[in-house]
């Protein structure tokens, strides 16, 4: 019996998942064998919390440890893990005052503090990667290099905002990682999560191995989002979903064409033949932004 990492609860089987499968995808995407981080079985499974709608994977599925993201990070061609402008960094900066102590948890090479230090009072990261403390650290930032547990050793309420981009479905207890992160802000403090919308297209990417273990080990969209605040001391503030941003407009197309047409080879030539696909990407590139994208926001209080 597979047990919901929010609630504890019995998770409902969505899928199946081939382990060598997933193993091919990272090998043909970056390069890398991810055998040993994966579970020593044929499949796993991919399962949903009915409470929570919390999707995860299972049985014996954790999360990738810091040698596997060193491994993927310095890979050549990896700059799409630490980009230095991105909606949700955005969206962040204009929840702050300047008089706020910031913490971002999985800072990376630190694009997020570089762009608001001039803005607030403090601006401090953790990361665990070396490779990625060592781009923040050429860059003047603070950063320590210390699990958010080690962190609030000597930081127990002593910020008054903190973020996670793109962290919290790489953590395979998630409840327990936040309670850590509220232990370090102050009594009304702002916790800012962004995770990929598994309410957007990125539900039918089944074999992206970037939201598969041992990368990702939760899929969160909307009413998980939502759902935190029953199990955690925090309000929510709101949730805001990133519009489709043009940069990937063509792996959303590539996605929905593999989705919803046939896999027939006649139909499929005539639908290139014909241009039908020009007429798609048309429609895409002017109506982006009416489309779910690929990351949702989440601001909560925690309590006074």
């Amino acid at each position: 019996m597979i047990h919901s990492p929010i609630t504890g609860n019995r998770g409902i089987k969505i899928n199946e998942l081939s382990c060598k499968l997933i193993a091919a995808a990272y090998q043909r995407s970056f390069g890398i064998d991810v055998s040993k981080y994966l579970p020593a079985q044929e499949e796993i499974c991919t399962y949903r919390c009915p409470d929570s709608d919390l999707g995860f994977f299972g049985p014996n599925v954790v999360a990738g440890p810091p040698s596997f993201y060193e491994e993927l990070y310095s890979k050549p061609h990896s700059d799409w893990a630490y980009q230095a402008d991105k909606w949700e960094f955005r969206m962040a900066k204009a929840l702050f005052a300047r008089t706020d102590q910031v913490l971002d948890v999985g800072c990376g090479s630190g694009s997020f503090l570089e762009m608001i230090r001039n803005d607030v009072k403090g601006a401090t990261g953790l990361e665990t990667s070396h490779h990625a403390i060592h781009g923040a650290s050429s860059k003047g930032l603070t950063v320590f290099a210390e699990s958010v547990f080690q962190h609030k050793i000597n930081a127990a309420y002593k910020y008054d905002a903190l973020t996670l981009f793109q962290v919290l479905e790489h953590v395979d207890s998630p409840v327990e990682f936040l309670k850590g992160c509220i232990d370090v802000l102050r009594p009304g403090g702002t916790l800012i999560v962004s995770v990929p919308n598994n309410d957007s297209f990125m539900k039918d990417c089944s074999y992206l191995p970037l939201n598969l273990p041992p990368h990702h080990v939760t899929l969160w969209g909307r009413a998980s989002l939502k759902y935190l605040p029953k199990v955690l001391p925090l309000d929510l503030i709101g949730i805001e979903c990133e519009p489709l941003q043009s940069h990937i407009i063509n792996w959303y197309q590539s996605v929905m064409e593999e989705r919803y047409i046939p896999k027939n080879w006649l139909i499929r030539h005539l639908y290139h033949r014909f241009g039908a696909s020009n007429i798609v990407r048309k429609y895409l590139t002017e109506q982006h932004e009416t489309i779910l994208g690929h990351t949702i926001f989440a601001a909560y209080r925690t309590h006074q």
